[in-house]
């Protein structure tokens, strides 16, 4: 979860990831798209600042059939896609993550295989390559989690997963599971009562990786690897804030994101396994967030950079660590891809390979609703591909986090899949064929078949499949993680258009009204208000639908030292603070807890969480924009609160009112 590195700003707000693809004339895999290529894209730079109309209403999104199967997206795209899942496949599940290959590896194969979460459990579909037809194949029935679920890059038919303290290898033919490996096994190296989180395995699936926690405390221990050739187990602990880890495609260096420096945010820690040699970035000095590893190195957002989007290579083995620039926006004001996937990752040169990216923006920002491809050359060479196809006025996938298209790729680098809302209550899941020669210059080019390599475990356990199609259940609030966007700093002429009533009358309820717009104001994501001339003096965080949380006081505000602190805190009236509607639903994305709190406000600086036991589609009944007003926190502001008793309805939830007597406080005469 989703899982990079956490610019916590607001609600939905999603710090830039972006997809990263590789392919060239040195791949190691057999691609199997026609040696012309697929039709469609063209190339432009990634700061230009071109716009494109976005296609996110139901008029404009006509051409997408209400069946399965293949269409093609309209000019100036002119690429193939095909939607793989409708209605009757129930309500689905956003891709978990960009990282996690959902797409199998179907080289020498005419049929590729797609493993899709939903409600009713996971559902494996087939694609046919040459007529694009897709059929589901039912549902999958195996212990481990749905929303972690990825495929090998070598075995076609395994599907990987965890649960508790094992690693499975599930066979998506014959249905049967097996363990790879089981930290239980360790005790004396990992501890007891532990669980696994955020499980990713090298491309030869000899060596996986792991976040370990704690099982009566949930609190991240530490990163865990395991080689399956040698049977060698590794442990590295937990020595500042830690949010994950993750093995590189060649199974030699580690990669754990953790603040070591107790300063800003994530910083990286680069660990070779065969040396045992640490390097490390520190988040002032570039370290990723969003990111995703190639063979020996790493690519991902460097949110300290000049450059709005800035993504970078970082080179494992250089000395010094040179992060090299391979996309950048054309400036604060532009859009961009917001995560990244480099499920197809090579060992050839990265300078010969290319990424893409893929994001959903409110605006009509360059390159912000659309899949594309770019070069790792510094070039800055940029594919559009398709648009993304989400409206995020719609209803379908619930949260800001939850509509993004988290789009990843094949093994090939010939296919990308992601989740679109395709303007309904519901999430879709599209394909697009990529047109790499149009970028690289060449086509792709077969190579050797790879050999294989078994999964060391138990014996294979058949897992039976039932009779039955189970019992749809309701849509629970999506077990997703909310790492925040990178904000866009728009240079707008303040506006006096919308000017809403208000009164420093904090005392009285009031009801409600739509959001006003940030740029309205001259604001942006995540800037920091105050009302001036106000007996209000709250500080406020503002998102990108328009509503802002409240910072209880000053040490929560302390929490998040990459605002700024109060230096940073921008001055505005009673009347704009009134035109953003204050929201109190705070979900911990930092722990990626699926649960969503409201705060109670019980004194001048004290406050109570309580756990909202509601579905999404509950929440959803009673206030449709819910999701909207659901904000980021971090553990060390989650930790601060206590917990009441949880709340069933939205209507239990308690509005704050800052009164007069909260606001000036009565003091004791000396």
């Amino acid at each position: 979860m989703y899982p990079n590195k956490f610019k916590i700003l607001g609600a939905g707000v999603i710090v830039a990831p972006l997809l990263v693809l590789i392919l060239g004339s040195h791949a190691d895999f057999a691609l199997t798209a026609p040696a012309s290529g697929f039709p469609g894209g063209f190339v432009e730079k990634s700061n230009s600042i071109q716009t494109r109309p976005i296609l996110k209403t139901t008029a404009q999104l006509s051409f997408v059939p209400s069946g399965r199967g293949g269409f093609t997206f309209p000019a100036p795209y002119n690429t193939r896609g095909s939607r793989i899942t409708i209605p009757a496949d129930g309500t689905v599940y956003p891709v978990g993550y960009s990282y996690w290959r959902v797409m199998n590896n179907h080289v020498g194969s005419n049929t590729m295989y797609i493993a899709i979460g939903t409600t009713s459990g996971p559902i494996l579909f087939s694609y046919d390559k040459t007529t694009e037809a897709v059929q589901s194949l039912g549902a999958m029935t195996f212990a481990g989690n749905t929303e972690g679920m990825y495929f090998s890059a070598t075995q076609p038919n395994r599907l990987y997963s965890f649960t508790g303290t094992r690693l499975l290898a599930y066979d998506v033919v014959s249905r049967t599971t097996q363990t790879v490996f089981d930290i239980a096994s360790n005790t004396a190296l990992y501890g007891s009562n532990r669980y696994l989180w955020q499980v990713h395995s090298s491309n030869n699936d000899d060596v996986h990786s792991a976040t370990v926690r704690d099982g009566a405390t949930y609190n991240m221990l530490g990163c865990m690897a395991y080689k399956v050739s040698t049977n060698q187990w590794f442990w590295y602990p937990r020595i500042g804030d830690f949010d994950e880890c993750q093995i590189d495609k060649g199974g030699r260096w580690l990669v754990i994101k953790e603040n070591v420096d107790a300063l800003y945010d994530v910083d990286n820690r680069f660990i070779d396994l065969t040396t045992g040699i640490e390097k490390r970035i520190l988040d002032q000095n570039g370290a990723v967030g969003h990111s995703d590893n190639g063979f020996n190195y790493t690519i991902g957002a460097d949110n300290w950079d000049n450059d709005s989007f800035s993504t970078k290579v970082w080179q494992f083995a250089t000395n010094p660590l040179t992060g090299l620039e391979v996309y950048k926006a054309a400036n604060w004001s532009a859009g961009g891809p917001q995560h990244i996937s480099h499920t197809n990752a090579t060992s050839a040169d990265s300078n010969i390979q290319y990424a893409c990216g893929s994001g959903a923006d409110s605006g009509s920002d360059p390159h912000g609703n659309e899949l594309l491809c770019f070069k790792l050359d510094g070039s800055l060479d940029t594919l559009i591909i398709a648009p993304i196809m989400t409206n995020l006025a719609a209803a379908g996938g619930g949260d800001s986090y939850g509509k993004q298209p988290k789009a990843n790729l094949d093994v090939t680098g010939q296919y990308a899949l992601w989740t679109a809302n395709l303007d309904s209550g519901r999430l879709d899941v599209i394909l697009a064929k990529i047109p790499s020669q149009v970028l690289m210059g060449f086509g792709p080019t077969p190579t050797p078949t790879l050999t294989l390599t078994p999964v060391l475990g138990v014996t294979p356990t058949p897992t039976p499949v039932p009779s039955t199609p189970p019992t749809p259940v309701p849509t629970p609030i999506p077990n997703v993680n909310l790492p925040p966007v990178q904000p866009k700093l728009d240079n707008i002429p303040s506006s006096t258009d919308y000017i809403p009533p208000s009164t420093d009358n904090r005392s009285t309820k009031v009801v409600r009204r739509p959001p006003a717009r940030l740029t309205d104001f001259n604001l942006k994501e995540g800037d920091v208000v105050s009302a001036v001339g106000s007996a209000d003096p709250d500080i406020y965080i503002v998102n990108e639908h328009g509503y802002r949380r409240l910072f209880l006081n000053p040490v929560i505000f302390s929490f998040y030292g990459h605002l700024g602190g109060f230096h940073a805190v921008k001055s505005i009236s009673p009347n704009i603070r009134d035109a953003f509607p204050a929201t109190q639903f705070f979900r911990n994305c930092e722990t990626n807890d699926p649960k969503i709190y409201a705060l109670e406000v019980t004194g001048e600086d004290t406050g109570i969480l309580h756990h909202i036991n509601m579905t999404g589609d509950q929440a959803a009944a009673e206030d449709a924009d819910f999701f909207s007003q659901v904000f980021c926190i971090n553990t060390r502001e989650f930790s601060w609160y206590a917990l009441g008793d949880a709340y069933s309805a939205l209507s239990q939830v308690p509005t704050y009112e800052r009164t007069q007597a909260i606001s000036q406080p009565s003091q004791s005469t000396p």
